[in-house]
C-alpha cells in the first residue's frame, strides 16, 4: 500500500531495500497500491494499471498564492473564517507558534487548539487515539494544526469543518502526492466544508499545473 513512497520518501532507501529483498526472496510479482500515481513508477520499471470507481470523489480546491510565511498565512485564515478548521503546515515550530498566538491573542482555550506531529507523546494522547480509533476529534477541539503525520492511513469523519487547509510555505512547485493524500483524509462528501491550498508565490517562478494526470 502507498506505493508512491518508493519515490516520495525522504529516506527512499529504507523503502526500496526491504522491497528488493522481498522480490528476490519470494520471486513473486509485486502489486503496489496508490491513489497518486506518477510516470516515475513507469520509469522504475513497473506497469500502471488504472482502476476506476463507478463514482469518483471530486473536490473543488481553492488555490491561493501568498508570499507570507506559514505562521501568518494560518493566522490570517483563522481570523477570516472564525470557525472550525483543519490546517496542515509541515513545521512543528510554526504549529507551536500558531497555537501560542491563538491562545495568547485570540482568546482560544488551550484545549480548543490541537497540535499533531510525529512524536510519542502526541500519539499517546486522548485526541490522537480518538482520531485513529473513531476518525473523530473530541468535541471541544475547534482548531486542528497538523504536520504531514496524518497524510496517510487516517480517516476523518467530521462533517462540521468549515475549512480544510494545506499550506506550502517552502516549495514553489510542491509535489502533488501529499496534497491529494491530505485532502482525501476527509471521508464524507456531503458537507459544506471548503478546501484551500496556499502556495508560495514568486514573480520569478514558472508554476506547474497540479491537476495534470501524467499516467
Amino acid at each position: 500500500d502507498e506505493f508512491h513512497k518508493i519515490y516520495t520518501s525522504n529516506n527512499y532507501r529504507s523503502v526500496l531495500a526491504p522491497l528488493a529483498f522481498l522480490i528476490n526472496k519470494s520471486q513473486s510479482k509485486i502489486i503496489g497500491l496508490t491513489g497518486t500515481p506518477s510516470n516515475i513508477i513507469k520509469n522504475l520499471g513497473y506497469s500502471i494499471v488504472k482502476c476506476e470507481k463507478n463514482k469518483r470523489l471530486e473536490r473543488e480546491i481553492i488555490e491561493m498564492f501568498t508570499n507570507r510565511i506559514g505562521h501568518c498565512t494560518a493566522i490570517d485564515h483563522i481570523k477570516r473564517h472564525r470557525s472550525k478548521c483543519l490546517i496542515r503546515l509541515n513545521s512543528k515550530n510554526d504549529l507551536d507558534s500558531i497555537k501560542a498566538e491563538l491562545v495568547e491573542k485570540l482568546n482560544y482555550d488551550e484545549s480548543e487548539v490541537l497540535v499533531l506531529f510525529s512524536e510519542r507523546k502526541v500519539k499517546k494522547s486522548v485526541e490522537y487515539k480518538s482520531l485513529i480509533k473513531d476518525g473523530l476529534f473530541p468535541s471541544y477541539v475547534k482548531i486542528v494544526l497538523t504536520t504531514g503525520v496524518i497524510d496517510e492511513g487516517v480517516n476523518i469523519y467530521h462533517k462540521d469543518f468549515d475549512s480544510v487547509v494545506f499550506i506550502e510555505s517552502n516549495a514553489l512547485n510542491p509535489r502533488p502526492e501529499a496534497i491529494a493524500q491530505f485532502f482525501n483524509r476527509i471521508r464524507h462528501q456531503d458537507t459544506k466544508t471548503k478546501y484551500y491550498l496556499y502556495r508560495k508565490y514568486s514573480t520569478k517562478h514558472v508554476y506547474s499545473y497540479l491537476n495534470e494526470q501524467e499516467h
